[in-house]
């Protein structure tokens, strides 16, 4: 009885195992896919600058799809080659 207690233990570790090895793969793929942006964006933000302090009524749309539906990593990129057209 044991043994096959302990039998069914193992299979079930081994699925869980591979489960959640099949979620962390898919989470990481979402994570770092291509965003829902078409096109690359440059905007100028003058030194010191925030995404709150460039916002006006031309760009504001721009800025909040940004943050709406792009991932940190769209954000993050977006904000970096901005930072390297404003030097």
């Amino acid at each position: 009885m044991w043994r096959n207690l302990a039998s069914n233990m193992l299979t079930l570790l081994v699925v869980a195992l591979i489960a959640v090895a099949g979620v962390i793969g898919w989470g990481q793929s979402q994570y770092v896919a291509q965003g829902p942006l078409e096109r690359a964006i440059c905007l100028q933000v003058p030194q010191g600058g925030s995404m709150t302090r460039v916002a006006n009524e031309e760009n504001e749309d721009l800025l909040l799809n940004i943050a709406r539906h792009g991932t940190a990593q769209h954000v993050e990129r977006f904000v970096s080659q901005y930072r390297r057209t404003a030097k």
